[in-house]
């Protein structure tokens, strides 16, 4: 019998098949929102701030229409309630903030910026996510994992090497201030506070160090 002074040893629990399954739905979701810096790429700034606006105005519309009105509310909940976090339930979701984020980011900052920018909101996210749950072992910070955190800046730190080629100074600043934000220690939803704090960031690093 073990005495309650003995300390027991932790026992790491793997994942569950589906809590990975509705993260990868999310994040299969989140991926969707790739449409933004290859719309912007394809079409231009004036397209890509009118799609956009059109988005925005849909999940502000929707935001309050599923808060205020009980029976859009069930069926917002039937299709979605499984894919939210709980504290989406009561605020706005992570794709009006994504929406809100890429819309301001695209309106006030240079092209290079904002494409390098909104692809890390996307893919290094994504790809942080997905490798925290399913490999990482390692938690710190508001239970982030070591190995999500690499995963995000190697990934981020890629990309901004092929936009900025020789501009390394700008790209590692970029890159050290999204994987930082994405610790979530700053309780501003991600998807806003990402892409506006890396683009603020690596504009001032162009600026005085580019």
């Amino acid at each position: 019998m073990v005495s309650s002074k003995e300390s027991v040893p932790y026992i790491e629990r793997p994942v569950s098949a589906i809590a990975l399954r509705y993260e990868i739905y999310r994040k299969l979701i989140h991926l969707a929102a790739l449409i933004i810096p290859v719309g912007y790429s394809l079409f231009g700034k004036s397209v890509a701030l009118f799609g956009l606006a059109i988005g925005l105005i849909i999940a502000c519309a929707t935001e309050i229409l599923r808060q205020r009105w009980g029976g859009f509310s069930r069926v917002f909940d039937f299709l979605f309630a499984k894919l939210l976090r709980e504290f989406e339930v009561r605020q706005l979701t992570g794709a009006t903030y994504l929406l809100l984020g890429s819309f301001v980011t695209v309106l006030f900052f240079s092209k290079p910026v904002a494409l390098f920018s909104l692809y890390m909101m996307v893919l290094s996210d994504t790809l942080s996510a997905l490798v925290g749950l399913k490999w990482g072992r390692t938690r710190f910070l508001n239970q982030k994992s070591l190995e999500g955190s690499l995963a995000f800046f190697l990934s981020a730190l890629l990309w901004g090497i092929l936009v900025f080629k020789s501009n390394l100074w700008p790209v590692i600043l970029g890159t050290a201030t999204g994987t930082f934000l994405e610790l979530d220690l700053i309780h501003v939803n991600d998807n806003l506070l990402i892409p506006l704090g890396t683009a603020i960031v690596i504009e001032l690093a162009l600026r005085f160090l580019g």
